[in-house]
């Protein structure tokens, strides 16, 4: 079991701090590739 995946990570967080979480995994994993979906990103 993930931990990512059994709890809701985007609703804890501020609009702006998830942002920035998607902005970094988009530059380190632009192709989606690690981890697809896990914590709510693509």
């Amino acid at each position: 079991m993930q931990i990512g995946k059994t709890y809701q990570f985007k609703e804890g967080l501020q609009p702006d701090t998830y942002k920035l979480i998607q902005g970094i995994k988009a530059m380190v994993d632009p192709n989606g590739r690690v981890n697809p979906e896990t914590l709510g990103l693509e």
